[in-house]
């Protein structure tokens, strides 16, 4: 199972890494809306780029996929990350040293029920 562990440090505001088993890298920052890098705990740009990082290292879409899939063609981090993003990351605020924990688990168990929500039938 990974984790994508965020937190903010004084130095250099929100970072983000994966941990999965036995190692752990940074989030790879996809720069789509903010140039300055991660944030968290409202809607704006920073915290889009952390949904969309999150998503795409979760269904394994590198820079290319996702910046490819920014048209007619999106790809699943694409389509979701906006979604995400009110759900996961715009609720979270995080003071200096202060981390939080999203599991790949959350984020699968998070898809089933959109999946599910989007199939309703609705009934007269």
């Amino acid at each position: 199972m990974k984790q994508y562990r965020v937190e903010r440090k004084v130095e250099c505001g929100v970072v983000a890494k994966v941990v999965a088993e036995l190692q752990e890298y940074p989030l790879p920052h996809i720069v789509c809306h903010s140039p300055t890098g991660f944030e968290t705990g409202y809607a704006g740009s920073g915290p889009s780029d952390l949904a969309l990082a999150i998503l795409a290292d979760h269904f394994g879409e590198g820079d290319r996929q996702v910046r490819e899939g920014l048209g007619d063609r999106a790809s699943r981090a694409v389509q979701l990350y906006g979604l995400f993003k009110w759900d996961f990351i715009a609720p979270r605020q995080l003071k200096v040293g202060e981390t939080y924990t999203i599991t790949s688990d959350e984020i699968e168990a998070w898809l089933q029920a959109r999946d599910l929500e989007m199939h309703k039938e609705v009934v007269p």
